[in-house]
């Protein structure tokens, strides 16, 4: 989808390209995989995280950011950059970056669109702190919120 709607429309050299590995029969080893590959890339030693310029991330209508899904807290290694998750109600594995990942980015935007996602939107950002029902409250570094009117329409 990235590709179709964002890279074959701009001049970027696929090899400026680092899309998550879906190919190993293991998520785990998929994680590993693209992890090694940021701590390459970025020259990032073990204990330490990238600071990506800039995150754009959604919001799900269920308050989940990235692949941080509601109700399946991941345990992750304190300096982890990538985990699996294994969500039963898409009976599939994704793969995501950590929170600790995200929260070191210089600039982490949400763009939010449509009142489906406006419950959500409030919950994050004006319901008591639950994050592992709002996984989209992990989320707490640099960051902005761009909402349109229908996303924005429950907030007080």
């Amino acid at each position: 989808m990235a590709f179709e709607h964002l890279f074959s429309q701009v001049p970027v050299l696929m090899e400026n390209v680092y899309r998550i590995p879906t190919e190993p029969d293991n998520p785990m080893v998929a994680a590993k995989q693209y992890e090694d590959t940021l701590r390459k890339t970025f020259h990032i030693k073990e204990n330490a995280f990238p600071r990506f310029d800039l995150l754009y991330l959604g919001l799900g209508r269920d308050a989940h950011v990235a692949s941080l899904m509601p109700m399946h807290k991941i345990n992750v290694e304190p300096h982890q950059l990538v985990a699996s998750v294994w969500v039963p109600e898409q009976n599939m594995a994704r793969i995501t970056l950590t929170p600790h990942a995200i929260n070191h980015a210089n600039q982490v935007n949400f763009l939010v669109t449509g009142a489906n996602k406006a419950l959500a939107v409030k919950q994050v950002l004006e319901g008591p702190r639950d994050p592992v029902k709002f996984p989209g409250q992990l989320i707490t570094h640099n960051v902005t919120w761009y909402l349109d009117a229908l996303a924005a329409s429950e907030l007080t």
